[in-house]
């Protein structure tokens, strides 16, 4: 997993430059939600985010802030899917 698209980039390169593949010998997964780089690296595996409905939530959550300042603090959290691209193998099926 990279976190940062400088160290996707280097890492990819870097297992070009020695001779392993992508998927084959390892799997790469970016941070990123979105695609880094295109045309030059392949379709990277990434977390796809509910962008809006993220900005819609937390807004409902301010305005609820702003209305009930004494109330104790919420935290939420988003779940998101994952895009799987073209640089993480897939799972054999277990026999």
């Amino acid at each position: 997993m990279c976190a940062s698209q400088d160290a996707l980039t280097r890492t990819y390169l870097a297992c070009q430059i020695t001779g392993h593949t992508i998927p084959g010998d390892f799997s790469l997964i970016g941070l990123e939600p979105e695609a880094v780089l295109p045309g030059i690296l392949p379709d990277i595996a990434r977390p796809t985010l509910p962008v809006t409905e993220t900005g819609h939530r937390a807004v409902d959550r301010m305005l609820w802030r702003i209305a009930n300042p004494p109330l104790p603090y919420e935290q939420i959290m988003l779940q998101g899917g994952l895009h799987e691209g073209t640089t993480v193998r897939k799972a054999l099926p277990l026999a």
